[in-house]
């Protein structure tokens, strides 16, 4: 699991599988999943509990049920979140489809707490680079969280059941189809500071240099990094499923 490297020319969400390559390798191993033909039971939460607070989750926790073999990760959300009902300018998920993939760049929030860098910052020893300035895409007023709005290397990160791989080789990402999830998989969208530490999803190496790139300023990411480990889980997906009240049947063919 990684950001991709793309809107706001700092990180954004994951999408296709190419952009699920980017920063920070996981610490996890994968699992082998075989692909199942049959209908599956699956568990839903995005949140942003890095920013503390009670009221962290977007989506979710949520189970849907009957969710067919080919119904991808992106078609998942959309029947945890109750998108198809949800005004044009009020939808719980920003994506886009491309020959690339799905990419999905935002989910919906109205309320996001308000986030002291400074304090963050000491009790975490994170490096200067990662909140200047240059690096940072705040839209505090549109009504949708994504990536680069609080750190250079902020934005949602991705995992079934914490892990980002399945098959041996395979990443998971928004057009990965049920069949490859394990039956009561946990689908799990959480926002980070700093691509996955604080929230205790992987190690990472975060970077303390900024050089002027061909589209501005970028992060060298061979040269002066830190590493940061991972810190604990919030959210584990044996907790998500413990605390899901709510379940959605898959919607049926008309």
């Amino acid at each position: 699991m990684a950001f991709a490297k793309s809107a706001k020319r700092g990180l954004a969400l994951l999408g296709s599988a190419a952009m699920m390559v980017g920063f920070a390798a996981p610490t996890f191993a994968a699992q082998v999943q075989t692909a199942d033909a049959g209908t599956k039971t699956v568990y839903v939460q995005v949140d942003r509990k890095v920013f503390g607070g009670s009221n962290d989750k977007l989506i979710g926790p949520v189970k849907v049920t009957n969710v067919p073999s080919d119904a991808k990760i992106i078609d998942i959300l959309k029947v945890a979140s109750n998108y198809d009902a949800a005004p044009a300018d009020a939808k719980p998920i920003q994506y886009s489809a491309s020959t690339w993939g799905t990419y999905i760049s935002a989910f919906r929030d109205t309320a996001t707490p308000a986030f002291d860098q400074a304090a963050y910052k000491a009790a975490n020893g994170y490096t200067d680079a990662i909140f200047d300035a240059s690096m940072i895409y705040p839209s505090p007023s549109d009504n949708y969280l994504a990536g680069s709005e609080y750190s250079g290397v902020s934005g949602w990160m991705f995992s079934v059941n914490d892990e980002t791989m399945y098959g041996g080789d395979q990443y998971y990402n928004a057009d990965t189809t049920a069949a490859n999830i394990p039956n009561d998989g946990v689908i799990h969208f959480e926002y980070s500071i700093n691509m996955g530490a604080d929230v205790g999803l992987n190690d990472v190496a975060l970077p303390t240099i900024i050089k002027e790139g061909d589209y501005g300023p970028e992060y060298d990411w061979v040269n002066g990094l830190v590493n940061k480990t991972k810190g604990d889980r919030s959210y584990t997906p044996e907790t998500i499923r413990a605390t899901t009240s709510s379940t959605i049947a898959w919607p049926s063919a008309n």
